[in-house]
């Protein structure tokens, strides 16, 4: 079963540098994840919450967004 996140563990994953999206170091937000979906009284879905996580086709740590794969 897979563990449900919320947005502050999601953000700390992020900052750790453990969903590949960038290079472990804490970043200011303006406004935390989660903050728009809460001031207008709606809960985000455990699927958008995990698609943010990147647990649905995360990439591999360094690899960016659109690139193709080492070797091609």
């Amino acid at each position: 079963m897979v563990e449900k996140m919320n947005w502050s563990q999601v953000r700390q994953r992020i900052d750790n540098g453990e969903t590949g999206d960038k290079v472990k170091h804490p970043d200011p937000a303006a406004a935390p994840l989660g903050t728009d979906e809460e001031a207008g009284g709606a809960r985000t879905s455990e699927e958008d919450i995990a698609r943010a996580e990147g647990r649905h086709g995360s990439r591999a740590p360094g690899e960016r967004p659109g690139a193709a794969p080492s070797g091609e």
